[in-house]
């Protein structure tokens, strides 16, 4: 997969183990305590944890979930290494599998509550504010009504071929990229619409795709190369009509390689969880493959949109290859 890909490539590059980076507790407001309902739990019901979880794949197997505020790891979830991952609303996780099934775990959570299956194995998801899961598989797009395992129904078309994960804005409009050979091109499958359908882009283009996300106020559309430099970047984009216009572009930096970033999947992190997010992010989450192709085991934060170096740094005992999901208690 995509993760695993972009790994190995980082581990080529890497030549030499460097120092990390410090800073100061990342810059989120912290919800109230979360009284925890279902099956069995990292975290104690009733316990006054501000709780805010990372979700992040390891190399070898296995999803662990650290707590944001102080990054000890809490737990882990004894399944695969994941495959693209998202939150809904309430801050249920859901974590792609290679045998081509998405698992959901409430937040906290380590019991399934529900299993998706789809033609070909998840490269990504998203939810949107009426519980509709959408995953990407295998150049498809399957989106599962209300959440309902029952109610996939999947879509295709020919100019969007090999989707990468898509993001739901607040109004039900699902928009990714096609990893294709260049130019690059947007898709959306626009809400209340039957197809999907291609997108034009109004002042910026995409040099190599990745996974799309809603930030709260715009769509957040990943360019792995964003300045041509093998330097991550990430273009703020809104959609008016069939169009999406550029609005803003952060680059991601780091020291542990020179300035160059390859990370799988940064998350940006709201006040609220990515279906509900009303107001722009201000923290991404993410892990740089090339600093754990230099032995350098980290989860790193970025401030968002402005983008740079990571001002926190939180060492891990585990080789990850990407942060799978950030969640919020409700």
């Amino acid at each position: 997969m995509r993760t695993l890909a972009r790994y190995a490539l980082s581990i080529a590059a890497a030549t030499a183990m460097l120092a990390g980076c410090g800073g100061s507790q990342p810059p989120i407001g912290a919800p109230g305590a979360t009284q925890l309902s279902r099956g069995s739990w990292m975290v104690p019901q009733g316990s006054s944890h501000k709780s805010i979880l990372i979700y992040a794949g390891g190399i070898y197997g296995g999803v662990y979930v650290y707590d944001y505020f102080t990054g000890k790891q809490i737990g882990k979830l004894q399944i695969n290494a994941g495959f693209g991952a998202c939150v809904d609303a309430n801050g249920d996780v859901f974590i792609g599998q290679s045998n081509a099934t998405t698992l959901e775990y409430a937040h906290g959570g380590t019991r399934i509550v529900n299993t998706y299956s789809t033609a070909a194995v998840s490269d990504g998801c998203s939810t949107d504010a009426k519980n509709d899961l959408a995953i990407s598989n295998g150049g498809n797009v399957t989106v599962f009504a209300g959440g309902e395992p029952a109610k996939g129904k999947t879509y295709s078309e020919n100019d969007c071929g090999d989707m990468l994960p898509l993001g739901y804005d607040t109004k039900g409009n699902l928009v990714g990229l096609a990893d294709a050979t260049p130019p690059v091109i947007p898709c959306a499958l626009l809400s209340g619409a039957k197809s999907l359908r291609t997108l034009s882009m109004k002042g910026f283009t995409i040099n190599t795709p990745g996974h799309t996300m809603w930030d709260g106020k715009y769509f957040a559309l990943t360019d792995e190369d964003g300045d041509k430099n093998a330097t991550d970047g990430i273009v703020d984009a809104s959609l008016s009509g069939k169009a999406l216009t550029f609005h803003h572009e952060a680059i991601l930096t780091d020291t542990c390689n020179g300035a160059s970033t390859s990370i799988a999947a940064p998350f940006i992190l709201g006040e609220k969880n990515t279906p509900v997010n009303d107001r722009q992010g201000r923290v991404i989450v993410g892990i740089n493959l090339l600093c754990t192709g230099a032995g350098l085991y980290e989860i790193e934060f970025w401030h968002y949109p402005q983008g740079g170096n990571p001002f926190k740094v939180y060492k891990v005992k585990t080789e990850l290859g990407s942060v799978e999901a950030v969640s919020i208690g409700t």
